[in-house]
């Protein structure tokens, strides 16, 4: 099943889309498909893999085998203050 869009597209692509369209031999609409298809899918693939690097970081950060960049900080700053506090800076 297809369905009809419309959409606004300024000369400039107007014209890279008709030259496009003539080297492959096929009409504008071909190639708009082509690129919605292949933009989609890159999104798409984009957005699973962020999503699984997010439950994994967040997966290790609750295991403890990732820290946070303000935790580590906090903690160097509380180690270093111990240091000065007990005489060995």
């Amino acid at each position: 099943m297809s369905h009809v869009t419309s959409l606004r597209i300024s000369t400039e692509l107007k014209e890279k889309l008709e030259t496009i369209a003539k080297y492959h031999d096929r009409k504008p609409n071909w190639v708009i498909n082509k690129a919605l298809e292949t933009f989609i899918e890159r999104e798409a693939e984009e957005i699973r893999f962020l999503k699984e690097r997010s439950r994994l970081a967040e997966e290790d950060r609750k295991t403890g085998r990732l820290v946070l960049a303000d935790e580590v900080i906090s903690n160097l700053r509380k180690h270093i203050q111990a240091r000065k506090t007990n005489g060995n800076s």
